[in-house]
This record gives C-alpha cells, sequence and structure tokens, in this order.
C-alpha cells in the first residue's frame, strides 16, 4: 500500500524509477490546531544510483535533475492538497540530499496511508526487512510494512525510514558538484 508516495513525489520517484535510491528520508508534518492544513517537510540523505556504470549514473542524475524542475511535481503535489513552496537539492556530509517544503489543506497522502480511528493517527508504510524505521510515535513492523501509531491530537508527527541494500549505492555528488 504504497500511499504517501505524493508527499515524496519529489524524491519518490527514486524509488520507481533508473537506478535513484536514497540512504534516509525523514517526514515532518506540523498540524494548525484545526488538524487539516499544516506544513510537511520531506529531506532524503544520501540520494545515489545504484547503477555501477558512470553512464548510467549520469543519466540517473539528470532524471533527478528532471524530477527536481519538473512541473508535473507541483501539479502532483497540488492534486494531492500540498502547495510546494521550496525544493532543492544540496551537500550534507558529503552527500547528495535534496528537499521539499509545502503547505497543505486536507492532506490526501497518496503514497502512504495515513488515517484517523477514534483518537489515533495511523499511518501505514511499505518498508523492506532491512529497513530501520524511528518516529516520535509508537512504530509496529510486520513481514512487508510498517504502522506508526501517534494521539490524534498530537501537532507534529515525524519519521525516519533508513534504508539498508544488498549492493553497493554510489554516490551522485560528483554529478552534482560539476553543474
Amino acid at each position: 500500500m504504497q500511499k504517501l508516495t505524493i508527499i515524496f513525489c519529489f524524491f519518490c520517484v527514486i524509488a520507481f524509477s533508473s537506478c535513484l535510491v536514497y540512504e534516509q528520508m525523514m517526514v515532518t508534518i506540523t498540524f494548525a490546531e484545526d488538524f487539516k492544513t499544516g506544513v510537511i517537510e520531506v529531506v532524503y540523505s544520501g540520494i545515489a544510483s545504484s547503477d555501477s556504470t558512470d553512464q548510467k549514473q549520469k543519466a540517473d542524475y539528470d532524471d533527478l535533475i528532471d524530477m527536481l524542475e519538473n512541473d508535473d511535481f507541483l501539479l502532483d503535489s497540488v492534486d494531492d492538497g500540498i502547495y510546494v513552496k521550496e525544493r532543492h537539492l544540496f551537500v550534507k556530509d558529503g552527500k547528495l540530499c535534496g528537499k521539499y517544503y509545502g503547505i497543505f489543506r486536507k492532506l490526501k497522502m497518496d503514497g502512504e496511508n495515513l488515517k484517523e480511528k477514534g483518537e489515533e493517527r495511523i499511518l501505514q508504510i511499505d518498508t523492506d526487512e532491512n529497513d530501520v524505521v524511528t518516529s516520535n510515535g509508537k512504530i509496529y513492523q510486520s513481514d512487508d510494512n510498517t504502522f506508526i501509531i501517534w494521539p490524534k491530537d498530537n501537532l507534529k508527527i515525524t519519521y525516519t525510514v533508513r534504508k539498508t541494500y544488498n549492493q553497493p549505492i554510489f554516490n551522485l555528488l560528483p554529478y552534482y558538484n560539476s553543474n
């Protein structure tokens, strides 16, 4: 159930297109007092390619830049209730990172599934057995999914997914630095 993907649309395609991968994704959602509007920030660290050839790594980097600059990302985000105010790449600790920040009204969580049930907010995200998830909520894991539960009155919900790969990944920083 890959439902908060649009929230991560800027980089989520990383996981599904080409050979783009990331080491860590941090999501912070801050609700306003009405719990319907708020701010979302998604930060990806260690954006890389899983392909070992220079030509394919360059193609992956070009795909990343295309996603960053493409208006489709903005339009898809608006469809999900998010008005993206900022999106950019940057370098931190020798790794290529990406961030987007936006405001929302009636967030539609098209990628991962955030639901309200009783006095709780429950987020279901697809995870692999090697993923490490941390959060300011309670975490429950099954074989294929991670569930995070927060009290419904929490104004700020956060979670981080750290990825581990069974194959080498290749930093795209040299391509970023050459531009």
